[in-house]
């Protein structure tokens, strides 16, 4: 057997299963937890005592802490970003971040 034909194969096989997977595998969008379920309601009269009360548990996390929080947070939603962001640069990634970032004007 070719292996043009195997992958023709495995993909017909797959295609059959596709429905189930996403039944089973595919979380529904009201069922997936959001950062802002977790913070006050800012349109809440008690909005800046709660924001003021998360500042006072927060005061004492340390640097290891922080450090991995941005570190999440850049890898979570920022790098996917860059990329669409930039287009295809003609730099290398180390001439990118070694310069500036995605400027149009570097041709």
């Amino acid at each position: 057997m070719s292996v043009k034909n195997l992958r023709a194969e495995v993909m017909l096989n797959l295609e059959r299963k596709v429905s189930t997977y996403l039944k089973d595998y595919l979380i529904p969008p009201e069922k997936i937890w959001q950062p802002s379920d977790f913070l006050p309601n800012p349109q809440s009269d008690s909005f800046m005592d709660e924001v003021e009360e998360i500042r006072e548990i927060a005061k004492d996390l340390g640097n290891d802490f922080w450090v991995t929080l941005v570190g999440d947070m850049v890898t979570e939603e920022a790098l996917p970003t860059y990329g669409s962001a930039c287009g295809r640069p003609k730099k290398t990634v180390t001439e990118m971040y070694s310069t500036s970032i995605c400027t149009s004007q570097d041709g």
